[in-house]
């Protein structure tokens, strides 16, 4: 079978939209909030360690740390499933 596709250009792929650049920023958003959700874990569990606190911050602060990781990875996943879904469908199409 010819594929066309691979004589066409980058940009030209792009625009038309037969490359999907979305899964890989999927993946860097997916480091950039698992980050910031660690980050904002540890200021929790650090106000709930400061006299000023309470247990439940700590405890909070705890599970913040604990689930945002799998929170964001599921999420994430699913976004990326629908972009597959779309590529498979694309290699059905083409044959």
């Amino acid at each position: 079978m010819y594929d066309e596709r691979r004589n066409q250009s980058f940009l030209s792929r792009m625009l038309n939209f037969d490359t999907m650049i979305t899964p890989t920023i999927i993946k860097i958003i997916y480091v950039i909030v698992t980050g910031i959700g660690m980050l904002f874990g540890v200021t929790v569990f650090l106000m709930g360690l400061s006299g000023g606190g309470s247990g439940f911050e700590t405890l909070g602060g705890l599970l913040i740390i604990v689930a945002s990781p799998f929170v964001n990875r599921i999420w994430c996943e699913g976004m990326i499933v629908i972009f597959k879904i779309h590529e498979n469908l694309n290699k059905i199409a083409n044959r």
